[in-house]
């Protein structure tokens, strides 16, 4: 089960969102020293940097993809290597490859003239240093790419005596940054790769750069870029990422490319394409159907402020084993209109409830309005789709529930018996949900995210339940924790992975939609989980970061997109009933006493 809590925890995730939404543990200005997530903003602006870099670069090399000595490259663009033909880059090609030698640095600066740093720099000044989302982050308020790029390596292979001659090249950047201690660190973007091969002859890359602009304009043709699709209900987006890759007659996105390809054609011939092209889905910048976190009024504990006392009455008759109660409850959570988990999309998209309205077929909280919201705001995202026909068309389908960035890698096609690669090039996913609509999608939701948590809880258990007048919350007891001494602090992941494994039951309700929990420390936006779990000698639990912890209070919450693939993650749909305001932890005292969750 660890898969549903802690999916590529190391994955960089990315957004342009307002600060609220980037200060994971606390709403702050930048301009102090309050908490916040630095790793997580970090990881957030390396992304961000990444995307600038690659698509610059991209952009810079595409029309050296195939050239000739006497003409040039595609659209016009000289040879790259000045004098230096193909007779003299073969002879050269130890000396070229030593990055030290007077021959590689000549070949450096032929590849340096063609790199447009500029426009790497003003992205830069546009999406990173004008959002005051990374303020707390940058080196003395300047680009993270201070040092600006270096040449990696170069690498010289030809394909026959007589044959063309590709020249790879690699090329890096040093990225500037400072840690949640202010102190300046550096890493490593991760290497542009891309080559240019030269051609013997000036109609060999004349034809080469056409078989690459009809295969370029065939998929960024309107109706190929609005094609791919992928039909899952699982908010796991790392799993639905895995999912495009696999190259089986399942997968629509698989199927719809090789349709492509297989009817695409140069000279009124099919173009040879390989077989073993990849499809590789970026699990950096995922764009998901939610905005914001619904405000829950299910209170479990007397409120000066209660405005729907009947939202736990009805909670704990389900609890209790009330069938209707039950379905009451999961319509009510379930409804657009719902009272007691109200969404808050209109402070985002105004006319959502006129456009429920006409339409009728979607979910306030998972719909493609909102998706296009969350592609608007992403920077990353959007820069990707600048020469792109992709267009998002919510009037059309209203049900979409993700965006992935997939590229095509390793393609090649046969010319004159050689392989000649590609570029590679984006193509953008749309997730529409296998079940009727969103309306239907979110109410599988809320009731899989009810009966996980019921389970969990143990309220399922009826000889448990019939003297649990102070309503305790019980959990079972691993195997493994029935050896430890009481009071012994444990990694809380780990933990917390043992008690869904002690209840299977509980666990298997995560899995069709592929949702993901955790143990809380915010009853409303964070996604923050505690560090330690331990138990007491009368067996109840707290979750806690030391044994200083006074003050909190557990909840566990169920989201239905796996957060971690999202920038805005922290604030996302969940579904909670274990938010209990009377009681508070307080690791300082003797007892230890008041989590209200005990083992059974």
């Amino acid at each position: 089960m660890k898969k549903l809590l802690t999916i590529l925890g190391a994955t960089s995730l990315v957004v342009s969102a307002p600060i609220s939404v980037v200060a994971c543990k606390k709403k702050v200005d930048p301009n102090t020293d309050e908490e916040f997530d630095y790793q997580y903003l970090q990881k957030e602006l390396k992304a961000t940097v990444q995307g600038i870099f690659d698509s610059s670069l991209k952009s810079d090399f595409d029309d050296y993809f195939f050239v000739s000595f006497e003409k040039g490259g595609d659209n016009g663009v000289d040879y790259p290597f000045g004098k230096r033909n193909k007779e003299w880059i073969k002879n050269n090609k130890k000396n070229i490859e030593n990055m030290e030698s007077t021959q590689s640095q000549e070949m450096q600066n032929y590849i340096k003239d063609l790199i447009h740093w500029n426009k790497v720099e003003s992205e830069i000044i546009k999406n990173v240093l004008s959002n005051v989302n990374y303020k707390p982050i940058l080196v003395d308020g300047k680009t993270p790419l201070k040092d600006g790029y270096f040449i990696d390596s170069i690498k010289i292979e030809e394909k026959d005596e007589d044959g063309p001659l590709s020249v790879y090249i690699a090329i890096g950047a040093s990225f500037y940054f400072l840690n949640s201690n202010h102190e300046i660190e550096v890493e490593n973007l991760n290497l542009f790769k891309t080559s240019i091969t030269i051609l013997g002859k000036e109609i060999e890359a004349q034809d080469l750069n056409e078989v690459k602009n009809i295969y370029k304009d065939t998929l960024n043709s309107v109706e190929n870029a609005n094609s791919f699709e992928i039909k899952s209900d699982k908010g796991d987006l790392f799993s639905t990422a895995e999912a495009i890759n696999q190259k089986t007659e399942s997968n629509l996105v698989f199927q719809n490319l090789q349709n492509i390809l297989n009817n695409v054609q140069w000279n009124e011939e099919p173009i040879d394409f390989n077989n073993d092209w990849k499809i590789n889905t970026n699990t950096n910048n995922i764009i998901n159907a939610s905005i914001s976190y619904p405000n829950n009024y299910v209170y479990w504990d007397p409120s000066a402020y209660n405005p729907e006392p009947e939202a736990v009455k009805t909670l704990q008759s389900a609890l209790k084993g009330d069938k209707q109660a039950e379905k009451y409850f999961i319509e009510e959570l379930s409804s657009n209109d719902s009272r007691w988990m109200k969404s808050r999309i209109n402070d985002y998209i105004k006319n959502i409830k006129e456009l429920e309205t006409e339409f009728n077929d979607f979910s306030e909280s998972l719909n493609s309005f909102n998706l296009e919201y969350m592609l608007s705001i992403n920077s990353e995202f959007q820069a990707s789709l600048k020469n792109s026909n992709f267009k998002l068309e919510p009037i059309k389908q209203r049900n979409y529930i993700a965006l992935f960035r997939s590229t095509i890698d390793d393609i090649s096609f046969k010319y004159n018996g050689f392989n000649y690669e590609l570029p590679k090039e984006q193509i953008v996913i749309k997730q529409l949900p296998e079940c009727e609509n969103t309306k239907v999608l979110y109410k599988k939701f809320i009731t899989d995210s009810y009966n996980f948590q019921k389970e969990f809880f143990g309220f399922n258990d009826k000889e448990l339940q019939e003297d649990n007048a102070d309503w305790k919350f019980y959990l079972n007891k691993p195997e493994e924790m029935k050896d430890i001494k009481p009071m012994t602090l444990m990694d809380y992941e780990d933990s917390f992975d043992l008690l869904l494994k002690a209840n299977q039951k509980a666990a298997d309700w995560l899995e069709p939609l592929g949702l993901t929990t955790r143990v809380n420390q915010s009853a409303s936006d964070s996604n923050i989980s505690f560090k330690k779990m331990t138990f007491n000698q009368e067996d109840e639990i707290y979750f806690c970061d030391n044994m200083s912890d006074k003050g909190r209070w557990l909840t566990l919450k169920t989201w239905f997109f796996s957060f971690e693939a999202s920038r805005t993650g922290v604030y996302k749909t969940y579904f909670q009933i274990g938010w209990r305001d009377g009681h508070r932890i307080d690791m300082t005292g003797e007892s230890k006493s008041n989590s209200g969750w005990w083992f059974k």
